[in-house]
């Protein structure tokens, strides 16, 4: 009902934009609400006009100075983004509050932006940059400042080949990955319990506004809290219900989520599996070592896949038979990446003669991770392509599994703990 209730704004505003506004010439001042997205056809930028509600994308070649926060006049041709055959793009951007686009605009730079964080994430970007090479650095900036711009595209399919596209994306299993191996360090070195969930939320909260608070990354962050609130209440059923409220919650307020964002899918579905799946991997494989919680890192990076493999098939088209083998092989390796990558730009800012020792183990390691993905993307059988791959066929499975997965930890009793889980 609540879902429903919001969809009525998005479509209202949606369908206002295409039934009242035609193409036309305009000039307008307004600021940059996003970090700029580079690829090989040019730049995105999206800007939020200062006398009128709604956002403006931005299609230019020529404007590279762009940062998050300036404030810029434009002129050009405003029009209403025009549906493909099988792909409603206004309903798409309008997810993101964007309602209009321009091709080619004349852009002017009036007043560059104050923003400390913005400055301070183009600061760390340089540092990453003269420490780390190609593809080793756009790696390392995906995965510590959201930036996925410098990604090579040879890198984003092999990527996509492998099954391993999330490690470079702030998701749901990216944020529960991250705030699982922090817990268990904090109760390692002998933090209380609550102390340690409290510095946990506040490291998401720092992470989240850290990757430049982009929508993704908010979303990512309340799914990653509704995840950790499974330890902290050390029951099943309540976090699977704050997980439903979180996600009927955005969905009230943005209702376009459900079918126009990828991320908002991705992230519901892996951390859905993880909270359902992760404690029967557990009880199952209870024999085998669980050095520094990397065993259950790489039994939640599976659980999340077993949710997350329809909506991948959808979307992208590709079926994966190298996924798993490595995903078992690159994810254990992520906390060493994001922990050392963290303090090689603490310290390497404060301390510029430790940049480059402390460089040399992150670099180490995603040098291993790119060369991996490289070399299991060109094996012959490593992935197929899938046109059109339908939800249904794979969703219906799905079903009785989860309900066996629940059966199965009520009849077990299983609660999410420190002896269980990350808590």
């Amino acid at each position: 009902m609540l879902a429903a209730l919001g969809m009525v704004h998005y479509l209202a505003a949606a369908e206002l934009a295409e039934t009242n506004f035609k193409p036309q010439q305009v000039s307008f001042e307004g600021r940059i609400a996003a970090p700029p997205e580079k690829d090989q056809q040019g730049i995105r930028l999206v800007v939020k006009p200062e006398q009128t509600d709604g956002r403006v994308l931005l299609f230019t070649s020529l404007f590279q100075e762009a940062q998050q926060g300036d404030r810029v006049m434009v002129s050009g041709q405003l029009q209403y983004p025009r549906m493909f055959e099988d792909f409603n793009y206004p309903l798409f951007l309008a997810k993101d509050d964007i309602f209009w686009v321009m091709f080619a605009p004349d852009i002017e730079l009036l007043e560059q932006g104050t923003s400390i964080l913005s400055t301070l994430r183009e600061e760390l970007q340089a540092k990453i940059n003269t420490f780390f090479a190609l593809p080793e650095s756009s790696l390392l900036s995906a995965m510590l400042l959201g930036n996925k711009a410098g990604l090579p595209e040879e890198l984003k399919e092999d990527l996509n080949i492998t099954g391993t596209r999330h490690i470079t994306a702030v998701s749901g299993m990216h944020v529960a990955i991250l705030s699982s191996m922090l817990f268990v360090f904090l109760l390692n070195i002998g933090l209380a319990r609550k102390k340690g969930s409290l510095l946990v939320l506040l490291f998401l909260l720092f992470f989240v506004i850290f990757t430049g608070a982009q929508a993704s990354a908010v979303r990512a962050g309340i799914m990653g809290n509704a995840f950790l609130l499974a330890g902290l209440v050390g029951r099943k059923n309540v976090a699977l219900r704050t997980l439903v409220f979180a996600g009927g919650g955005m969905l009230f307020f943005n209702p376009l989520l459900l079918r126009h964002d990828i991320g908002f899918q991705l992230s519901f579905l892996a951390v859905f599996g993880i909270l359902l799946f992760l404690p029967p991997f557990q009880h199952f494989f209870r024999n085998l070592p669980n050095p520094f919680g990397l065993r259950d890192v790489v039994f939640m990076s599976i659980a999340a896949q077993v949710f997350t493999l329809p909506v991948v098939l959808h979307h992208f088209g590709i079926l994966s038979f190298v996924s798993l083998v490595t995903n078992l092989l690159v994810v254990p390796l992520l906390p060493l990446v994001l922990f050392f990558g963290v303090l090689f730009l603490l310290f390497g800012m404060l301390l510029v003669f430790l940049a480059g020792p402390l460089a040399f183990l992150p670099g180490l390691l995603l040098s291993y991770i790119s060369f991996l993905i490289e070399t299991v993307s060109e094996l012959p059988f490593a992935a197929q392509y899938v046109e059109g791959f339908p939800l249904w066929v794979l969703f219906p499975l799905l079903i009785p599994v989860s309900f066996v997965a629940w059966k199965f930890q009520q009849v077990k009793k299983f609660q999410f703990s420190e002896e269980t889980m990350l808590l």
